[in-house]
């Protein structure tokens, strides 16, 4: 399934070239190319697309999240943790990231476990 899902990330790129013709300011259509680019091993394509997407939108929470899954992806742990700490100040829902494949990296990580349950308990 390997060759497949990495197919599939390559059209995700290509589609969001496309659509950056048409838009050069979608900040989401960035944002997905940048996990694709960290789903295929891509982590420099990866930071710069999700550095733009965040530069439109700097308050957007999922970009924020975003940006915690492509340095997990990328082996960047610290910052996938500090990036994860800033999503959840924010209001995402920790719950869904305890769960999330492109957080396997930090499934092991104490910092990781301290987060999600701090985070789970905490209602706004």
């Amino acid at each position: 399934q390997a060759d497949k899902a990495h197919t599939t990330y390559q059209q995700a790129i290509a589609d969001g070239f496309k659509e950056l013709q048409t838009n050069p300011q979608d900040a989401e259509v960035m944002s997905e190319m940048a996990l694709s680019y960290a789903r295929i091993g891509d982590a420099a394509q990866a930071q710069n697309f999700i550095k733009q997407a965040r530069g439109i939108d700097k308050d957007s929470v999922g970009y924020i999240y975003a940006e915690a899954q492509i340095d997990a992806l990328s082996g960047r742990s610290a910052e996938a943790l500090k990036a994860l700490r800033e999503a959840f100040e924010k209001h995402y829902p920790a719950e869904s990231a305890a769960g999330d494949d492109d957080l396997k990296s930090l499934t092991g990580n104490a910092e990781f476990s301290s987060l999600i349950k701090q985070y789970s308990e905490k209602k706004p």
